[in-house]
């Protein structure tokens, strides 16, 4: 099995860490100004919302290990194709504006 990227090198875990921080003050800072929330609970949110895709990206590098091209291919397919029965029955119910 392969090292993982982020473990693997110092650089790649500096600057997933510091664009995770980033990303996580820019976020609680924009909720905070535009959102009309506390500081306290923008924070958290933002914590929230950013560690789950941090913790998301970091599985990333392990399944981009083990999955090979063609399962892609096919998963998006069927993906697609359950996604386009669903548009096409309305089961999202999306209005028209008028």
């Amino acid at each position: 099995m392969q090292t993982h990227p982020f473990i693997g090198s110092v650089i790649n875990r500096v600057m997933g860490i510091t664009l995770s921080v980033v990303a996580w003050m820019m976020y609680s800072w924009l909720l905070f100004c535009y959102g009309g929330e506390e500081i306290w609970i923008a924070c958290l949110d933002g914590l929230v919302s950013v560690g789950l895709l941090a913790a998301a990206g970091f599985l990333y590098g392990y399944v981009d290990g083990t999955i090979h091209a063609l399962q892609i291919q096919v998963a998006l397919a069927v993906l697609d194709q359950s996604g386009r029965g669903f548009r096409a029955t309305g089961a999202f119910g999306t209005r028209k504006c008028r």
